[in-house]
């Protein structure tokens, strides 16, 4: 799985160009309506009306960009994992399936991220939706043992563990 590393941001910084852009004419607005009477005046007004809002972008930017990396060094830890990831929302939907995942189960990612979990067949599979809505309710899970069935047919023994995650 690898996220689109372009989409968000860029939408993101059209949204703070398009806000930077707004508050030009605001600007202009209110320096026609209000009187500026001597240059403490005027420093006040450039203070508070360009340079406070054009500081608070600069720093909602940069904490838009630290996001940005965090979430991509959260897809490459996970996707590098050799362990077998699964995240699933909270309304049951996969959304992410790791390299690992995928040769233990033999499912790919695209055939899984976007779709309801769970996905891979279990020779008990009361047991495992009643592991699967314990983990919806946010009821850690550790090293609960399973038999899934692989993709071509075989069972192959796991053990799940599930942590909530929220917000």
């Amino acid at each position: 799985f690898r996220p689109d590393a372009s989409a968000k941001p860029s939408r993101a910084w059209r949204r703070l160009t398009v806000l930077g852009a707004a508050v030009v004419p605001a600007i202009a607005l209110i320096a026609t309506r209000i009187q500026i009477d001597n240059l403490t005046d005027v420093l006040l007004f450039a203070l508070v009306i360009v340079l406070v809002p054009t500081l608070t972008l600069v720093a909602v930017a940069d904490i838009l960009r630290d996001l940005h990396r965090s979430i991509e060094d959260f897809y490459e830890i996970i996707s590098e994992s050799p362990v077998p990831t699964c995240v699933i929302d909270h309304d049951g939907t996969v959304l992410v399936w790791n390299s690992a995942a995928e040769r233990t189960a033999g499912y790919a990612s695209a055939e899984i991220v976007g779709r309801p979990a769970p996905i891979v067949p279990a020779e008990d599979p009361e047991r495992v939706a009643r592991l699967y809505d314990e983990a919806l309710r946010g009821i850690p899970q550790s090293h609960v043992e399973v038999r899934l069935l692989h993709r071509d047919g075989h069972p192959i023994d796991v053990r799940v563990s599930t942590a909530p995650l929220h917000e």
